[in-house]
């Protein structure tokens, strides 16, 4: 699992390890993660933290052999991890957050995807789970170069999906709908007093109920 050192994908960990799947836990931040593994482990899971930063191929690399080697295969891969982009509106976008946001979101997940793949077919099949965006499909304004970015996740998923499904490997993608306090407050100024207007259940994601 990417991005497991802290919020949805160190929650979703949290999940997986107490169905009792262990857990390789890959972050940039070497402290978060660790403190990741120490609290699953301290809840009687099994996990083993990689300092990674998944944009690098080599990085990438490294995580799946490192499931290899600790646990004997690799079942499922869960790709959370992603660029914090700092909401701008498109003029004013840096391209430096373009370049990051593809490099640790769609290509990092296809990387690592790559990686796993000869693994899960000789297996006999395996799960890979991107993380997406409700903004793939309905963008916002000041978040271009998310949308964008989750958009290609979401290409790649269909992509991988129809060539790997012959293998028994299915490739998903889940739409989180949690916003951090950045997202808010850019669709607060940009639809004042309409924000729970676009959520069918017109409310917000709550990280406690939410996660996992």
């Amino acid at each position: 699992m990417t991005g497991a050192g802290r919020g949805l994908g160190r929650a979703a960990a949290r999940r997986l390890a107490g169905d009792g799947a262990a857990l390789v836990l890959a972050d940039i931040d070497p402290a978060t993660v660790r403190d990741a593994e120490d609290e699953i482990c301290r809840l009687g899971g099994v996990a083993q933290a990689v300092h990674a930063d998944v944009a690098d191929q080599g990085a990438c690399q490294r995580v799946v052999d490192t499931a290899l080697e600790s646990f004997g295969g690799a079942d499922i891969l869960v790709n959370v991890a992603n660029y914090p982009v700092p909401p701008a509106r498109a003029e004013e976008v840096d391209l430096e957050h373009w370049h990051k946001s593809f490099a640790a979101g769609p290509l990092a997940m296809f990387m690592l995807a790559r990686a796993v793949f000869p693994h899960m077919r000789s297996a006999g099949g395996g799960r890979i789970v991107n993380f997406g965006s409700e903004l793939s499909e309905n963008p916002r304004p000041e978040r271009v170069v998310y949308a964008a970015s989750k958009g290609a996740v979401r290409a790649l998923t269909k992509a991988l999906a129809r060539e790997w499904g012959a293998y028994n490997i299915h490739v998903n993608t889940i739409w989180q709908m949690n916003w951090p306090p950045a997202t808010r407050r850019s669709l607060r100024r940009c639809r004042p007093g309409g924000v729970l207007s676009l959520r069918p259940r017109q409310r917000l994601g709550h990280r406690p109920d939410d996660r996992g």
